[in-house]
């Protein structure tokens, strides 16, 4: 037994590597305050739907340098190989914030009040945050700086560059999604709905001159919605892949009134799932994504120009143009903020605090995970009275 005893001893021992990726994640409570102290064993992480182990969790607050190594507490040295889903973990003393201002989607009458509520955000920045400005498709472009006087002042020239395609019958989005509707579709929907693409075309025209103009402003600006939707979302996509290029977390703070998109399967304008590829890009980016979505539905129900309605009818609108960012943005790790024209304040200030600290997970993948595509992520607590924030998809390298 000795002589066993003593050949165990002498085995050698070796010093496992831990190959892990890092998968960032806000928790924050009702107020937008990040929750401190939790630990790695606070998270459950699954990847494709099957669990995976989380060696660590890391608080980084952003009002300091941080160097964190994952799998180790902070300050100390590498155990092994480190393979990261994102570029080096060398983070700035403050945090990366890029500005991306929808133009199309908004009149010039909703500029000024865009562009106040966006320059007090960027006054009440740390010193040391970088901030960026993406105002497109014609707009001023600036790259993140701590120069935050110069992005104030480009704010002030961002213009909204929204044209209406209906011009003669001025169609909410509602009635716009209704009245295209393919004869399959529209047949389903029964005589005494006051919706029904039928019943909004009587509303609308007395005679049939009045109904063939109505179809031909139809077919014109749903395809108008198509053309503009995927101009505008193809521009947002260009920047986050450009964000690609810059090392670390960020935090893109999109400005849209949103999209005329059918919030009926199969109906138009359709945007497909352009949605779910921006989310994916957002994840190759690392970015996280906080949309503030201008409410003009209100505005526009009550304008002189349009026609008295059901009163539910602007609850609908809004909910068709927020659509499809409400997904992106939950999908892209951030939120939706619905506000009014040119009050954006509060929202602005909840981002302040939500991104002011975030936690870095150290996440052992499975040798089935490391393909080199992004994969569907799920991130939980075990935590009361709280929201985690994280992205829904995560891309996994190759092992080096």
């Amino acid at each position: 037994v000795c002589g066993v005893a003593r050949a165990q001893s002498q085995q050698p021992t070796f010093r496992g590597v831990v190959d892990l990726i890092a998968v960032d994640v806000q928790v924050v409570d009702k107020d937008g305050h990040p929750v401190t102290g939790l630990g790695p064993e606070k998270f459950a992480v699954s990847i494709n739907g099957r669990a995976r182990r989380v060696v660590s969790a890391n608080l980084i607050d952003a009002s300091r340098t941080n160097r964190v190594t994952l799998g180790q507490p902070p300050g100390a040295a590498p155990a092994g190989t480190l393979s990261t889903a994102v570029p080096a973990w060398s983070h700035p003393a403050g945090r990366v914030i890029m500005l991306a201002i929808d133009c199309l989607s908004f009149n010039v009458g909703v500029s000024r009040g865009v562009a106040t509520a966006a320059r007090g955000f960027v006054e009440r920045l740390q010193p040391t945050d970088l901030v960026g400005l993406y105002a497109y498709p014609f707009g001023p472009k600036l790259d993140p700086t701590t120069d935050h006087a110069a992005i104030a002042h480009a704010l002030d020239t961002v213009v909204g560059q929204f044209v209406d395609p209906s011009t003669e019958f001025h169609l909410k989005p509602s009635e716009l999604v209704d009245l295209s509707l393919p004869p399959a579709l529209a047949s389903r929907t029964g005589r005494g709905d006051p919706f029904s693409p039928a019943n909004v075309a009587n509303r609308l025209c007395t005679d049939p001159s009045c109904r063939a103009r109505l179809q031909l402003e139809v077919r014109g600006a749903v395809l108008s919605y198509e053309a503009q939707g995927q101009a505008s979302i193809g521009m947002f996509r260009t920047l986050l892949r450009n964000l690609n290029q810059v090392p670390g977390r960020k935090t893109v703070v999109l400005v849209s009134a949103g999209q005329v998109a059918s919030d009926v399967i199969g109906g138009h304008p359709d945007l497909a799932e352009i949605g779910i590829e921006a989310g994916r890009d957002a994840a190759r980016a690392n970015v996280s994504v906080y949309t503030l979505f201008i409410d003009q539905s209100l505005l526009t129900s009550n304008s002189a120009e349009n026609r008295e309605s059901h009163p539910t009818m602007s609850e609908r609108d809004s909910g068709i143009l927020g659509r499809w960012l409400d997904e992106f943005s939950g999908a892209a790790g951030g939120a939706l903020m619905k506000v009014l024209v040119g009050s954006g304040e509060y929202a602005y200030d909840r981002i302040l605090t939500e991104t002011s600290a975030y936690y870095l997970l150290g996440v052992e993948p499975a040798d089935a995970d490391r393909d080199g595509r992004t994969h569907d992520i799920k991130v939980k607590i075990s935590a009361r009275n709280v929201t985690v924030r994280a992205r829904t998809s995560v891309l996994i390298p190759k092992r080096p």
